[in-house]
Order: C-alpha cells, then sequence, then structure tokens
C-alpha cells in the first residue's frame, strides 16, 4: 500500500497533536507544587532550631511506625516542652507523662531542643521519659553538606 503525499482522505488517522495545552497544565502543576512543598515542609508545629551536622539521619524502614517527636524550646523566659500542640514547662513534664495513661512505652521518641538550649534542659526532658518507661531516644539534627 503507497502513502498518498498531499491529499486527505477520511480513512486516514489524523498524525499531528496538538502539544501546547500539555505543556500549559505541566507548567501550571510545576509551579503550584514549587509554591506548596517548601510550605508543607516547613509546617512543624513548633519552630525548633536544631543543631547542624554531618551524619545522615537514618531512614525509616518499611512498616516501621513513626517516633513520637517532642520539641524543647525556651519561650518567655522558660524552658517548654512540646508534646504534639501541648505546651507544658520543664519542671512538670514528668507529672505530665505520668498523667498520661496511653503512652507507649516501647515506641521511640524523637527529641528536637534548640540549638542554644543548655544541655541540662535536653538531658532533664531524656531523665522524664526515662522515668516513665520510655528508653528509646534520639536527638534531631539538621544535616548539612
Amino acid at each position: 500500500m503507497a502513502a498518498k503525499a498531499g491529499g486527505s482522505s477520511e480513512d486516514e488517522a489524523l498524525s499531528d497533536i496538538n502539544v501546547t495545552p500539555l505543556v500549559d497544565v505541566v507548567l501550571v502543576l510545576l509551579i503550584v507544587f514549587m509554591i506548596t512543598v517548601p510550605a508543607m515542609v516547613a509546617s512543624s508545629p513548633v519552630d525548633v532550631k536544631v543543631p547542624q551536622t554531618t551524619a545522615i539521619a537514618p531512614e525509616i524502614a518499611e512498616g516501621e511506625t513513626l517516633p513520637l517527636t517532642i520539641f524543647v524550646k525556651k519561650d518567655e523566659g522558660l524552658t517548654k516542652v512540646f508534646l504534639g500542640e501541648q505546651a507544658v514547662t520543664l519542671d512538670s513534664f514528668t507529672a505530665y507523662l505520668q498523667s498520661l495513661s496511653n503512652i507507649d512505652k516501647e515506641a521511640s521518641v524523637r527529641i528536637a531542643a534548640d540549638e542554644g538550649l543548655p544541655y541540662g534542659d535536653v538531658v532533664s526532658v531524656m531523665d522524664s521519659l526515662s522515668s516513665v518507661g520510655i528508653h528509646k531516644l534520639s536527638l534531631e539534627t539538621k544535616h548539612v553538606e
């Protein structure tokens, strides 16, 4: 069968595809993702400036649950511990942990503390967690090259 050059018949398939609308949609999606991803990444409930390290954080294995994150920072001159959205002073953190009945003692806990926070305050949080039976602790840092 020979191809016909020039004319068109009703049996021929349309071979010209207009890709301009596709490119427009892809560019709009790219812009949307470029705007929303930084906002989602920076949306932690408490703004904590963690210390920097060159070590790479281990990846979470498949099937492993995400660890509970505790934020520790100075707020209005007091060291406050944030468990989710709940803020507790450092002095009352142990009593607050003991009042929680649904705490999983086998869960791993990440502690994100301000880099300018005194070392003793971070150790106090770790001691409070240990006193209620939570021993799987890790300190969160920011990786730099």
